[in-house]
């Protein structure tokens, strides 16, 4: 919207030049705020449509797209006006803060393992999720017995982890 404003500005100029109107005509001033805040938003809004243009967004989503956007896409640069600037960096803030919670840092980080388009992103932060995350499915699997033999014989991936020995699959003859 903000970038249709600054594109009608020579139009709404002309439409407001007369004696009643003129106290209308946006200022340089306002034209400034206007170019500083869509610097700042234009980047995030691009990202929003992209990601509102998929059929779905899955939760594994979250943690990558709040990674790229606070440490690329909302990043202060050099270029940036002082305005646009503190905008990036309170919309970077209320991001960081609104998914600060552990409980949910670590339902993101388990999704985010679990999606196989992330899988190659680890992080030293994912390695130890990973490990619990194993741990708990062996618990599950061993209905929550011998979870201290599980964690000694530690798979090395969660495929591993997950997926039966062939030998406990049953056969269409033995059914």
């Amino acid at each position: 919207m903000v970038d249709r404003v600054l594109e009608q500005i020579p139009a709404i100029k002309r439409v407001l030049d007369d004696r009643r109107h003129q106290h209308l005509i946006p200022t340089w001033q306002d034209i400034a705020v206007l170019e500083s805040v869509n610097a700042a938003l234009k980047p995030a809004a691009e990202f929003t449509d992209l990601l509102s243009g998929e059929s779905y967004v899955t939760v594994s989503s979250i943690k990558p797209v709040l990674k790229l956007l606070t440490e690329e896409i909302l990043k202060p640069s050099d270029e940036d006006t002082t305005l646009t600037s503190d905008i990036k960096q309170k919309m970077c803030g209320v991001l960081e803060e609104k998914y600060r919670p552990a409980a949910l840092q670590k339902t993101l980080a388990r999704s985010c393992l679990l999606d196989p388009r992330y899988r190659g992103n680890n992080s030293d932060d994912d390695a130890e999720e990973k490990s619990a995350l194993i741990e708990e499915i062996l618990n599950m699997e061993d209905g929550g017995s011998g979870a201290s033999a599980s964690a000694a014989a530690q798979p090395e991936t969660l495929e591993q982890a997950v997926l039966p020995p062939a030998a406990k699959k049953k056969r269409l003859e033995t059914c």
